[in-house]
């Protein structure tokens, strides 16, 4: 009896051990997935926001107009700043998900790119949200970046 006894505990640790190992790898493919899942968010953020500027003729034509110095309505400034804004946003957030280890980079480039070139107006939005709206250690690292 006692013999038999060892056989069925030293066949459940065995089972034990199998099913932390088959836990193990199913946690694993979930992690894949989330990631994958999470470099399909970030591209498609950053697709929708140039198919945006590319499709849209209207905003083309502002964006445009905004770049060669002539007056916009009231209505454009208001289309052409809440596109900065989004832009901005997505910006912060690619960001913090870059802090949280989520992203393996952050493009500081790109962020300095927009707010030197400011041919849009980047530089009046960022003015306007960076006291008010945005994450401090946001604006601090992408400040420093474009000190660098």
């Amino acid at each position: 009896m006692d013999s038999v006894n060892k056989w069925l505990v030293l066949a459940a640790n065995i089972g034990v051990l199998v099913g932390i190992f088959i836990l193990v790898v199913e946690i694993r493919q979930t992690q894949e997935q989330l990631d994958s899942q999470i470099s399909y968010n970030l591209f498609n953020s950053r697709d929708q926001r140039l198919q945006l500027m590319a499709s849209d003729p209207y905003l083309a034509e502002i964006a445009s107009k905004k770049i060669a110095g002539e007056e916009l309505s009231f209505a454009e400034n208001i289309r052409v700043n809440s596109y900065l804004r989004s832009v901005i946003y997505a910006s912060e957030y690619e960001w913090d998900q870059y802090e949280k280890g989520r992203f393996d980079d952050f493009d500081f480039d790109d962020m300095r790119r927009r707010l030197e070139n400011n041919d849009l107006g980047y530089l009046d939005v960022w003015a306007d949200m960076k006291g008010s709206t945005l994450d401090a250690d946001f604006v601090t690292a992408v400040e420093q970046g474009l000190n660098n």
